[in-house]
């Protein structure tokens, strides 16, 4: 079986955590390790629906959003549903609509145009 390359290296985890903006530590997924994550990783992690996680560079992160994040999200879409009803310039789309941006980076956003 042919070896996975690494998309990224760190030295350490301090390396990581600075390449994520310094996002709390329990979010990275160190299962496969950083920058070998593979989106069939990331089908089967999310499968477990235990957390929802994104990939990043080859690093599987959690995917977190809570009251105040769900609320602003909430008024945004309000907002941006309202101008699309005007405007045909696209659909609209919410925290489950997991999008495939290139091979290797597959993100939640909170709101999508």
């Amino acid at each position: 079986m042919a070896r996975v390359k690494p998309v990224m290296t760190w030295k350490n985890n301090a390396e990581v955590l600075a390449h994520f903006g310094g996002i709390a530590p329990e979010r990275i997924c160190f299962s496969p390790l950083p920058g070998l994550a593979t989106e069939k990783d990331l089908t089967r992690l999310n499968a477990r629906k235990e957390k929802l996680y994104e990939l990043v560079d080859g690093t599987l992160v959690e995917k977190i959003m809570g009251y105040r994040e769900g609320f602003l999200a909430a008024d945004i879409i309000r907002l941006l549903g309202r101008y699309l009803d005007r405007n045909d310039l696209g659909d609209l789309g919410g925290a489950d609509a997991t999008m495939r941006l290139m091979p290797g980076l597959v993100r939640i956003p909170d709101v999508s145009l």
